[in-house]
């Protein structure tokens, strides 16, 4: 892949594509876009996230990923953007032959990231963890779940939602978001308005018992659903989009069964 075409956007505040799709006669919902962004949604917090820790004289960035996760691809785009070294551990593809990486951890590489290849998420984060330590580089959590992140999260969300309005003219009533670690979800729910209920998926990056999930589904107006599949498996039922079939396209099953007319899908990544 030619870098050259993949030239990274430096604008933090990027454009937002709204498509519809037709769910039946009487039936469609509002899809953002996102897959379209090089690096996905994070895409749209990680630039400005990354040169706050460069004005704090951070020069190296450490991240364990699951092998299907965006994030690898959005952290590696960012600190290629601005300047910084990344390393990550990435879980092998397990349906590769060989176990090898994943294609979005080649596409991590490709954005200059060195890659570990590692069995599983907990001997990355393991390793992400030691590597810190020992060369005062900075570990960013699972899903980028962190406060610093939140903060521009929050207000890229608050930009894009009030993007939305100014295309459709309304804000959704209901808004249908994939959880990994739940940092989406969470940015939603501290901008969105009080009126929009969130239909969060479930597609199992983490264990049920994990606090972070635990704390999203007490959340107020937040109705919580679980993937059939592990995060592990890919997509039974494909989205007519181009979506990440081990984490977005899981929705689709969801959105296409219980999604009313005028919801709003929140497509991540490809």
């Amino acid at each position: 892949m030619n870098l050259e075409a993949l030239k990274p956007v430096t604008n933090p505040q990027l454009p937002l594509q709204l498509d519809k799709i037709h769910l039946g006669p009487e039936r469609s919902i509002h899809v953002v876009r996102d897959d379209l962004l090089p690096a996905g949604t994070k895409q749209r917090a990680i630039l400005p996230l990354l040169r706050d820790f460069q004005r704090q004289g951070a020069r190296h960035m450490i991240y364990a990923s699951p092998f299907a996760g965006f994030a690898q691809v959005a952290l590696a785009y960012g600190c290629q953007s601005v300047g910084l070294q990344c390393t990550l551990f990435c879980e092998r593809d397990p349906h590769q032959p060989g176990a090898a990486p994943h294609a979005f951890t080649k596409l991590a590489q490709r954005w200059g990231a060195k890659i570990a290849l590692t069995g599983n998420l907990a001997e990355a984060e393991d390793l992400a963890e030691e590597l810190a330590q020992s060369s005062g580089g900075m570990k960013i959590p699972l899903g980028f779940h962190c406060r610093e992140f939140q903060q521009h999260f929050q207000e890229s969300v608050a930009h894009a939602l009030g993007e939305i309005r100014r295309k459709i003219g309304v804000l959704p009533k209901r808004t249908w978001l994939p959880v990994g670690s739940g940092t989406l979800a969470n940015a939603f729910h501290k901008v969105a308005p009080e009126t929009m209920e969130l239909c969060c998926v479930d597609v199992h990056v983490l264990n049920p018992k994990d606090l972070r999930l635990q704390a999203l589904r007490l959340l107020p107006r937040v109705t919580y659903f679980s993937a059939e599949e592990d995060f592990q498996e890919m997509a039974a039922h494909r989205p007519p989009l181009p979506s990440n079939i081990h984490y977005d396209a899981k929705l689709w099953s969801f959105v296409k069964n219980h999604a009313r007319d005028g919801d709003l899908w929140w497509n991540v990544a490809r």
